[in-house]
């Protein structure tokens, strides 16, 4: 069997191809910011080093990596970008579900978004 081939799932005596003809989702992942002036901010050195965040989101891009392939995904990195709230919000309106990572460091930053761009917007938010 190749790799290639479709793969069946039996749901309440039905096949189900797991591969075919699914509807394309549509994903937005948010890797929160870290507090600026803390050891995780890194803030005070990223101008020597000419770069805008020290850790790549690997828990975001790793959970990205499993998602099925009808499945477009965006990343937002909030270390690297500064939308608006507006911009925020109408990127999670038009997504199928939102997908939040982060640490307890993340906290403020998570909550801002759940309490502020993604609220009331009706759309499913998955928190790694």
């Amino acid at each position: 069997m190749t790799s290639s081939a479709l793969v069946d799932l039996t749901v309440r005596n039905k096949s189900v191809p797991l591969n075919k003809n699914l509807p394309k989702k549509k994903g937005l992942l948010i890797a929160p910011k870290f507090p600026e002036h803390t050891f995780w901010g890194y803030d005070y050195i990223m101008p020597w080093l000419g770069r805008k965040t020290i850790f790549a989101p690997f828990g975001l891009l790793t959970f990205a990596s499993y998602m099925p392939k009808n499945w477009d995904l965006e990343m937002v990195d909030l270390n690297v970008q500064q939308p608006s709230d507006e911009e925020l919000r109408n990127k999670i309106s038009g997504s199928d579900a939102l997908f939040l990572g982060g640490m307890s460091i993340h906290r403020p930053s998570l909550t801002a978004i759940l309490e502020g761009p993604a609220k009331e917007t009706g759309t499913p938010v998955v928190l790694d």
